[in-house]
């Protein structure tokens, strides 16, 4: 109960996950069935727990694996209107951070860049709230 208490007083959650299976862990959806409860998060006269909701994912594949196959839409709509939309948050982003693992193919890329421009995004991404 503390934890939905906590939630409660929040202005916005950002979850930060590894992508699993382009999607999120278990233990992350093991969180999300316990605190978004019927009554707490919806259905009867329950509001929003939240304004926001923020879902960084991060990726060892590069984008382009993503987008041949519509991963990111799906995980996209499956976190905005799946389960945000659901709890009736509607200011909710997907942001995917890809190739964490700094693998490429191109050799014209430093890793510290990459690393660096990936940093630079995820705290652009928090101080939007």
């Amino acid at each position: 109960m503390q934890e939905i208490v906590k939630v409660k007083e929040s202005h916005a959650l950002i979850f930060i996950f590894p992508i699993w299976w382009y999607s999120l862990p278990a233990i992350m959806k093991g969180y999300i069935d316990r605190i978004f409860n019927f009554g707490i998060a919806y259905g009867g006269n329950a509001g929003p727990v939240v304004d926001k909701i923020r879902w960084i994912g991060l990726s060892g594949h590069p984008k382009h694996k993503y987008d041949k196959r519509g991963y990111n839409k799906m995980m996209e709509h499956h976190l905005n209107v799946g389960i945000s939309n659901y709890i009736d948050v509607q200011d909710t982003h997907v942001h995917l951070l890809y190739n964490t693992l700094g693998e490429f193919e191109d050799d014209d890329i430093l890793p510290e860049d990459h690393q660096k421009a990936l940093l630079e995004e995820a705290e652009n991404i928090g101080a939007s709230l």
